[in-house]
């Protein structure tokens, strides 16, 4: 296999991982799992 088919694979591997990714936390976020922006970055922003 030479660089670019490597590559390639890398690629095609990284996007399948980033959409499954997204998958997941739109399932949690219908489920009304999670936690909402402003509750995260108010804790955040105190383990600093």
């Amino acid at each position: 296999m030479d660089a670019a088919a490597w590559q390639d694979m890398q690629d095609q591997l990284d996007y399948a991982e980033t959409v499954a990714g997204i998958r997941k936390g739109l399932t949690q976020a219908r489920a009304g799992e999670g936690t909402d922006a402003k509750t995260f970055f108010d804790g955040l922003a105190r383990t600093k």
